[in-house]
């Protein structure tokens, strides 16, 4: 998998951007990727096409399951503090 990652992770972070624009998100979805790939390997099967060809599905997969996943769940905006109560009121 070293290996891999040496030489397709340019080209998966380059799918991944086309699917979810945010350069961090894209990075994310590279990473969950290999670790999707890691794990299924077995599953691998070299007559089906070339190992570069299956990780582009992956990583276009997990993009959209990314995706989806922000969809379903929006990112929180950040919490402002609480405003000081101002010297000039009066109460």
């Amino acid at each position: 998998m070293a290996v891999a990652h040496a030489a397709y992770h340019a080209r998966l972070l380059a799918r991944a951007r086309r699917i979810v624009i945010d350069p961090d998100l894209a990075e994310d979805v590279v990473q969950e990727a290999f670790l999707r790939a890691w794990r299924a390997c077995d599953s691998f099967d070299p007559e089906g096409g070339p190992l570069v060809n299956w990780l582009l599905v992956i990583t276009a997969n997990t993009a959209i399951d990314m995706v989806k996943a922000r969809v379903r769940r929006p990112a929180r905006p950040a919490r402002t503090p609480p405003r000081p109560a101002s010297a000039t009121s009066t109460g």
